[in-house]
């Protein structure tokens, strides 16, 4: 059960990742079924929220507890993306940058999202 969490985990930052990349590129917005930006939405806000509140990803902790249970002491200690993203630079993984990247992540798709909500009402209207 422990490694489903992992995969969900997993598919979850990789949705936040291309979902922030996305939303940097308006043309491929605006072909983005609306359903999957909400999700995209709910996914960024309910992880800052998550870390903001509990000071750590609830599936993270959820994670670990399953670990635990399964077999006492074999969670580990540091954060998922420590765990299993450790060959990533050390300032994208730290618990205490968190917030800040989940910031950027926030703005970018902000960014894109006003773009591409612009594009498409722009889109319909000639230019004289």
């Amino acid at each position: 059960m422990a490694d489903a969490v992992a995969l969900v985990h997993a598919m979850l930052i990789a949705l936040i990742v291309g979902g922030a990349l996305v939303a940097t590129t308006p043309r491929v917005i605006r072909r983005f079924p609306r359903w999957l930006i909400v999700a995209y939405l709910i996914s960024v806000g309910g992880t800052l929220l998550s870390d903001l509140l509990l000071g750590d990803c609830v599936l993270t902790q959820w994670e670990r507890a399953l670990r635990n249970r399964a077999s006492p002491g074999s969670a580990y200690g540091e954060t998922f993306l420590q765990h299993y993203f450790g060959f990533l630079p050390a300032a994208l993984t730290q618990p205490s940058h968190f917030a800040s990247w989940m910031g950027v992540v926030l703005g970018v798709t902000a960014w894109g999202l006003l773009l591409g909500v612009s594009g498409r009402r722009d889109a319909g209207v000639p230019r004289g």
